[in-house]
């Protein structure tokens, strides 16, 4: 039995990241005997390296992954393995013992599915990064839906940005339940970047130096959008892009998944200015990011976490829920289409270099001090705070058990 009242739930490695700042602040604010860190193991391996890196433990692991599992399958579990856990609660001698608050994060099969089934059991369902949309619920697939059921049903809306909070107002959720906080991704993109440089990472950044005097450009593909023929063309493009760019090396560390990596492997394999990669922590990740002229990607996260520290974004997606970058002209969206694609990435590159310069310097002048980020767009670095003290000044607002 999980007898804390506040419930931080994380099932990929996005929703450790995103949570892990808040989980603290919340530890901090509350007590630790009041939160509980709760893992659905939606993405065992990846999860599992994320929770190392910010040195946290769950209170319940329920290591639902399995071999090529569907979106359908694992939600299934999600649903069943809460409820029965709710349900015990019920049962129990102690009120207390079922959470009062459950703080999902984002878009996932975890966070969507955690939020309907506490939602069905009458408990408070807290949504952090909220207020996120495309408009077309088959871009980013399942994600858009997921995210519109949560906010169907939650108690709170932790919005990133005013244009989330705009969102969220649009579709008819009260004001009053809405706060803008920034993302708490962007607090750990702020810790990691703090810390030093791993070691293979500065390796491939001095071993390209010496190349040429190549600038990496950190690659990431997974998208199940993306699958198929856009990947191929993509690699494709990129493959000749890099061929006309002397200047650049490309690194892929590819995702676990199948979209993209076995067509990493038969296009890209072999070019001398191409390394693809097992995944990288996080750690080396934000410093991938940070040491990258500009960044393709078609991930959420990276989109903020480039555009934060002013690295372009070639964000290879039909649409994004991130404009708040596009709009500051720090990205742009790009199809396959062979001419966009290249136009796209000439208009990075260029942009890039005139970054570069500045990025070095101010990194020379605040090498001791990164606690200021040079585009707060998507947060200052310390919104977990914020939502700390926010969810402390709400808390007596909210109990379910007694008014239902």
């Amino acid at each position: 039995m999980i007898d804390k009242p506040i419930w931080v739930i994380v099932g990929t490695r996005p929703e450790v990241i995103k949570q892990a700042a808040l989980y603290n602040a919340l530890k901090n604010k509350f007590g630790q005997d009041k939160v509980a860190l709760i893992g659905t193991g939606q993405h065992r391996e990846l999860l599992t390296t994320a929770l190392e890196q910010f040195d946290l433990k769950l209170d319940y692991n329920f290591d639902l992954m399995s071999e090529a599992q569907t979106p359908a399958e694992i939600a299934a579990k999600i649903i069943l393995k809460f409820n029965e856990i709710f349900s015990n609660s019920s049962r129990s001698a102690t009120k207390d013992a079922k959470p009062k608050w459950v703080i999902v994060q984002g878009d996932t099969t975890t966070a969507a599915m955690a939020a309907w089934v506490s939602f069905l059991n009458k408990i408070n369902v807290i949504h952090n990064e909220a207020g996120l949309r495309t408009c077309d619920l088959y871009n980013p697939f399942p994600e858009e839906a997921n995210r519109k059921i949560i906010s169907s049903i939650a108690t709170l809306h932790l919005a990133p940005t005013i244009r989330a909070r705009d969102v969220l107002t649009r579709e008819g959720v009260s004001a009053d339940k809405i706060f803008v906080t920034g993302n708490t991704g962007i607090d750990a993109f702020r810790l990691m970047l703090n810390k030093q440089i791993p070691e293979n990472i500065k390796r491939i950044i001095k071993d390209n130096q010496n190349k040429n005097n190549r600038s990496i450009v950190l690659l990431t593909a997974h998208r199940r959008e993306s699958e198929g023929e856009p990947v191929i063309r993509w690699f494709e493009n990129l493959k000749e892009f890099v061929n006309k760019h002397s200047d650049l090396h490309i690194i892929y560390p590819m995702h676990p998944n199948n979209v993209a990596r076995p067509w990493a492997k038969k296009i890209l394999n072999d070019h001398p200015q191409i390394s693809l990669l097992e995944p990288l922590n996080y750690l080396q990740t934000v410093h991938a990011i940070a040491n990258s002229r500009f960044v393709i990607t078609d991930s959420g996260g990276i989109q903020e976490e480039a555009a934060t520290i002013n690295i372009p974004v070639v964000v290879c997606r039909k649409v994004t829920e991130r404009m708040e970058a596009v709009d500051a002209g720090i990205a742009k969206l790009t199809s396959f289409d062979s001419k966009e694609f290249f136009e796209t990435l000439e208009w990075a590159n260029d942009l890039g270099k005139k970054f570069q310069n500045n990025n070095q310097d101010n990194n020379q002048k605040n090498k001791q001090n990164k606690t200021l980020l040079p585009n707060n767009i998507y947060g200052d670095g310390f919104s977990s705070e914020k939502i700390a003290q926010i969810l402390y000044d709400q808390y007596d607002q909210y109990d379910l058990y007694e008014n239902h």
